[in-house]
């Protein structure tokens, strides 16, 4: 399939730090895939290294094409063209992501508006039928409701529909389901893939929770630490985990069959400057680490069709 966006060994930089490093991968129309890891792994920033939105004081390095065109040479008037017409983001916090003092139908109206020409009629007609598409009963209203009139699943759905309100060829949900209760947040991924199946767009689907990157992901990579220890089919990332970080997160997730036991935790935590790792990142909390994994960085490596890890002793062999 082709491929609406490449990354390939995109680095960003913080200072002396380095939160995201070499990291590629790529997403086809009609695919989601999946990045997943801590807080702290370098997902979103990943996303808006795509977008041109990385926090002032920091850089990217590397390539990151989109529509064939290297987000990271443009001039930022030529990013502005591409968001919303190439790629558009869902973040996490619906709440936040409108303006509080102006109307959902307001803004949709402004977006549409400088991105198509046109009335602002127009554009208000078009902003009742993207409310309906995404599922949204009583559309009038919600056009003329402020955002803290409105339920979080709701805002949600309408940052959908403004994300897709320009067709893009790609949307990077940004842990889009994270802030809202279980029900809802499964019917909004129910939404996006039925979104995704009508207007053929590509998914960089970002999060923490492995349970709802495995509902909707055709393929995962796993980061840590700002690099991708794991990549490859999610059937094979869940049923063979081959990186040990991987199989800790797997193993970390709740069992509807165990309760009222312990459940497992992944010693330490992600380290929060990375500057320079010699050997493995993950050495300090893994359990199966020799000192060959302190020292020597682990390569890439094939452990079944189509999936890679990056670990010296795969599969937890050594």
């Amino acid at each position: 399939m082709n491929a609406i966006l490449e990354i390939d060994r995109l680095s960003v930089h913080i200072g002396q730090a380095r939160p995201v490093r070499e990291i590629s991968l790529t997403v086809a129309a009609g695919e989601v895939v999946g990045l997943v890891g801590e807080t702290g792994c370098g997902k979103t920033l990943t996303g808006l290294s795509v977008l041109g939105l990385l926090p002032p004081g920091s850089r990217a390095t590397g390539t990151v094409r989109l529509a064939g065109r290297d987000v990271l040479t443009m001039r930022e008037a030529e990013r502005r063209q591409l968001r919303g017409g190439a790629a558009a983001m869902v973040f996490q916090n619906p709440g936040t992501s409108f303006d509080p003092v102006r109307t959902v139908g307001a803004q949709f109206v402004r977006v549409l508006r400088a991105h198509h020409p046109g009335s602002a009629r127009a554009a208000g007609q078009l902003a009742l039928s993207l409310l309906r598409d995404v599922e949204l009963h009583d559309p009038e209203r919600i056009f003329a409701a402020y955002p803290h009139q409105l339920s979080g699943g709701m805002l949600q759905r309408a940052m959908f529909a403004l994300a897709l309100s320009c067709r893009p060829s790609l949307i990077i949900a940004d842990e889009a389901t994270s802030a809202l209760d279980v029900s809802v947040a499964r019917s909004i991924r129910r939404l996006l893939l039925r979104l995704q199946a009508e207007h053929g767009f590509g998914v960089l689907f970002v999060t923490h929770n492995l349970a709802e990157a495995y509902d909707v992901c055709d393929r995962i990579s796993v980061l840590y630490a700002g690099q991708v220890v794991e990549h490859g089919p999610t059937e094979a990332v869940f049923s063979a985990p081959a990186h040990p970080y991987t199989r800790a997160l797997l193993a970390a997730l709740p069992k509807p069959d165990a309760r009222g036991g312990t459940l497992a935790a992944i010693e330490g935590s992600v380290p929060q400057r990375v500057i320079d790792v010699r050997g493995c990142a993950f050495a300090n909390r893994c359990p199966i680490a020799v000192p060959r994994c302190v020292e020597e960085a682990p390569p890439a490596v094939t452990p079944t069709a189509g999936s890679t890890a990056a670990c010296h002793f795969p599969v937890g062999t050594r």
